[in-house]
């Protein structure tokens, strides 16, 4: 993941409410036309199939109109439901926390427009 986006759902909710919100938001994010899909990882010794992190999503591609879909959509997201705040972390490891109050901040447009040059 270390060429991606990584963004990790926060909010004092059961696993599965957590889960949930991260299924809206994915679903919210590839209607606006960004590629989004949720990390997995190789399971244990004895164990079938993959590891999903609950609550965390990955933007591998942020190209063109994306990035702006992206923090519009977030926007939205964290406007419609104050329970939750976000995580990005961009590939060089820069992180940013998101939430009702500063999703419309200069500071967030800057950090999603430098993800998207290092991912474009």
């Amino acid at each position: 993941m270390s060429n991606a986006i990584a963004i990790t759902i926060a909010a004092d909710l059961p696993e599965g409410l957590l889960a949930q919100k991260a299924r809206d938001l994915g679903a919210a994010l590839t209607r606006a036309g960004v590629p989004v899909h949720a990390p997995t990882s190789a399971v244990g010794a004895g164990e079938r199939g993959v590891a999903a992190a609950i609550g965390k999503l990955v933007v591998d591609q942020l190209v063109g109109p994306a990035a702006k879909a992206l923090l519009e959509t977030l926007k939205h997201v964290l406007v419609r439901d104050k329970t939750i705040s976000l995580e990005l972390t961009r590939p060089d490891g820069a992180k940013i926390k998101l939430d009702a109050k500063n999703i419309g901040s200069a500071e967030a447009a800057a950090f999603v427009g430098a993800a998207r040059d290092a991912l474009g």
